[in-house]
C-alpha cells in the first residue's frame, strides 16, 4: 500500500495552495482520502504565497493517517527538490522519524494527471491551458490508463491564453484574477476587437524570463501595446468597507471594456477549438479531458462539448492550481479511478452542529425534513445560508456551502448580488434537478461541478429570469440524490411548491473571503451580511 501526500504551493508566487492525501493499494485501488485548499483555513482567498500547512494537517488528521505512513510527498512544480523538513508543518515534523522521498512533478503533467486519472475514460486526449507552467502555457497529452501520459504538443508563455484573459481582466479594472468577471461581462459587449487581440498575442515577444516572473512581463507588454493602439483602460475608484475594513477597487465599466471582454471570450473559444482539432489529429482519441485555469471557463467548455470534435468532455472541480496537489500525487502513482465526490473537506454532523450552536447560546429550531422547511423559506423570498456535511473542493459552491435564493425574479438576483457586494451585472447560476435538464436547457449535459454553460429554453426564461444571463444562458449545477441527498430533497420540495426545479446557488462567502469552511465561518458571514436565515445541518437560525 502507498499513501502519497500531494501538495501545491511550496514555492514563491504560488496560489490556490492545497493538499491532497491519496491511498493506493492492490486490494482496493486508488482512493482520495482528503483534498482541501489552504484558503479555507487562513481565510485568505487563493492563499497567495502560503505554504499548505493547515491543509496538510487536516488531510492527515481527518484520514487518521500518521506522517510516518506517508510513502512520498509530491508537488506540481519542477524545481530544485525540497526536503520533507523544509515542507512539513511543525506538528508533523515533531512526529516524523523517517526520511520521506520528495518528488517534484512538471506543472502541466500534474494538471493533466488531475483530470485524466479521475476521468471515466480508458483513453483520452488531454488539453491543459493556464497562465503558465514552468516554461509553457498550453500542452496537449495523449493519455491511456495502460500507458500513462505522453505530451504531444507545447506552447510557450508568450502565447499564454490564460495570461491573455488575465491581461484583459486587468484592462477592465477587474484585477489579474478576474477571469470569471470578464466571462460574465462578455455577453454585454460586441466582439469587435478579436482580430486586434489575436494580432497582439501573435506578435508578443517577452524578454528572457525565469519561471514565475513571466506574468508581469506578459501583462506589461500586452497592456502597453493596447495603450499604444489607443485603448483606454478602466478608471478605478477605491471603496472602503467598514465591516471588512478592507479597501477594494471599483472600476468604471464602459462600452470599450464590455467589447474587450466579448472579444477575448470569442478569441478564447476560437483558440480552444483549434487546440481541440490539433489534439484530435495528434491522438485520435474519442474523448477529451480539460485542466488548467482556463478550463474554469464554462462557456468555452460547452463550445467544445457541442462542437462534436470529441464524443465527450470531462472536467474535475479543481481545474485551477488547487487541483495540482491531487494531480502531482496521481502523476507519481500513474493510476487513478473515476472522481467520486467533491465533498472532501471539513465535515460536521448534525450533532456537532447543535453542540456548536448550544455552546454559543444561539437560538435555533431543528427539522428532520430540513429540505422541505428551507424550500418554503426560499419560496417566500428568503435568502438562505446553507451549510451541510463536508466542504466541497474547488471554487464553486456545490450545495454544501451555498447561498440559496428564489430564481424567479430579477429583484432577487439583484438582492443577492448586493448581499455579496458583487458587481450588479454579474449573473448567478442555479442548482437544478438533473432529471429536469432536458426540459430546461438546449443541448444539455451533466454538469455536477458548474463547469458548463447552456442556453435556457425560451419557455423557461421568464420563470427563471434570476439565473438567465443577458445572452439567454446559465451555468447550472445538476444535482442527483446519489451525490447530495439533502440538497436534492430541498430542490424536489421547492419544485413541488413553485413548479421551478432549481434555485439560485452561489458560494457562501462575502466578496473578500473564500467559501466558508466551519460553522463559525458561516455564523460570522451570516451575521455581517443580509442573509435572512442560516441552516447548519438540520438546524435553522433566523434573524
Amino acid at each position: 500500500m502507498e499513501r502519497v501526500l500531494g501538495l501545491n504551493g511550496v514555492y514563491d508566487r504560488s496560489h490556490d495552495t492545497s493538499a491532497c492525501l491519496i491511498e493506493n493499494s492492490p486490494a482496493s485501488g486508488m482512493r482520495i482520502l482528503a483534498n482541501v485548499e489552504e484558503e479555507r483555513f487562513t481565510r485568505s482567498k487563493k492563499a497567495f504565497d502560503q505554504m499548505p500547512h493547515n491543509a496538510i494537517n487536516f488531510c492527515l488528521r481527518n484520514s487518521g493517517v500518521d506522517i510516518n505512513e506517508i510513502s512520498a510527498i509530491t508537488w506540481g512544480w519542477d524545481a530544485e527538490p525540497l526536503s520533507a523538513g523544509e515542507i512539513l508543518p511543525r506538528e508533523q515534523l515533531e512526529r516524523l522519524d523517517k526520511e520521506i522521498p520528495t518528488i517534484p512533478i512538471v506543472h502541466h503533467e500534474a494538471h493533466a494527471a488531475s483530470v485524466f486519472y479521475t476521468s471515466p475514460f480508458a483513453e483520452a486526449a488531454v488539453i491543459v491551458v493556464d497562465g503558465q507552467g514552468e516554461y509553457e502555457s498550453t500542452t496537449i497529452w495523449s493519455a491511456s490508463k495502460e500507458n500513462g501520459l505522453h505530451k504531444t504538443h507545447s506552447i510557450g508563455i508568450e502565447q499564454s491564453l490564460g495570461y491573455l484573459y488575465g491581461a484583459v481582466s486587468k484592462f477592465c479594472g477587474l484585477g489579474s484574477f478576474g477571469a470569471g468577471k470578464v466571462m460574465g461581462l462578455a455577453p454585454y459587449g460586441n466582439p469587435r476587437f478579436t482580430k486586434e487581440l489575436d494580432d497582439i498575442l501573435g506578435g508578443l515577444i517577452l524578454p528572457a524570463q525565469t519561471g514565475k516572473d513571466s506574468q508581469d512581463a506578459f501583462f506589461d507588454e500586452f497592456l502597453g501595446e493596447l495603450k499604444r493602439r489607443g485603448f483606454q483602460a478602466a478608471s478605478v475608484q477605491y471603496d472602503y468597507d467598514p465591516v471588512t475594513r478592507k479597501t477594494r477597487e471599483v472600476p468604471t465599466i464602459e462600452d470599450v471594456h464590455k467589447d474587450m471582454a466579448a472579444s477575448v471570450q470569442k478569441l478564447l473559444e476560437s483558440k480552444m477549438l483549434e487546440l481541440a482539432r490539433v489534439a484530435k489529429m495528434q491522438t485520435g482519441a474519442r474523448y477529451l479531458c480539460l485542466a488548467g485555469g482556463v478550463a474554469m471557463n464554462c462557456v468555452t467548455n460547452s463550445v467544445l462539448q457541442e462542437s462534436g470534435i470529441f464524443e465527450d468532455v470531462f472536467l474535475q472541480p479543481g481545474c485551477e492550481d488547487n487541483g495540482v496537489a491531487m494531480g502531482s500525487a496521481l502523476a507519481y502513482l500513474k493510476t487513478g479511478s473515476p472522481f467520486e465526490t467533491p465533498y472532501s473537506g471539513h465535515s460536521y454532523s448534525d450533532e456537532e452542529l447543535a453542540a456548536q450552536l448550544n455552546s454559543l447560546g444561539i437560538r435555533y429550531t431543528s427539522h428532520d425534513d430540513i429540505g422541505k422547511t428551507v424550500a418554503g423559506l426560499i419560496a417566500s423570498s428568503k435568502v438562505i445560508g446553507w451549510f451541510q456535511g463536508a466542504l466541497e473542493f474547488g471554487p464553486r459552491a456545490l450545495g454544501n456551502r451555498s447561498i440559496l435564493a428564489h430564481p424567479g425574479t430579477n429583484e432577487m438576483r439583484d438582492r443577492v448580488n448586493a448581499i455579496k457586494r458583487r458587481e450588479p451585472w454579474r449573473p448567478f447560476g442555479p442548482s437544478v434537478l438533473e432529471s429536469r435538464m432536458n426540459d430546461l436547457f438546449i443541448q444539455p449535459h451533466t454538469s455536477p461541478y458548474m463547469l458548463r454553460s447552456f442556453a435556457v429554453r425560451e419557455e423557461w426564461q421568464t420563470a427563471l429570469c434570476g439565473i438567465v444571463h443577458v445572452d439567454g444562458s446559465t451555468r447550472p449545477q445538476t444535482v442527483t440524490a446519489d451525490l447530495n441527498p439533502r440538497f436534492h430533497s430541498l430542490l424536489s420540495a421547492f419544485e413541488k411548491l413553485t413548479g421551478l426545479p432549481g434555485v439560485i446557488n452561489t458560494s457562501f462567502n462575502d466578496y473578500h473571503e473564500p467559501i466558508v469552511a466551519t460553522p463559525l465561518d458561516a455564523l460570522r458571514t451570516f451575521s455581517t451580511t443580509g442573509i435572512d436565515a442560516l441552516v447548519l445541518g438540520k438546524h435553522l437560525v433566523l434573524k
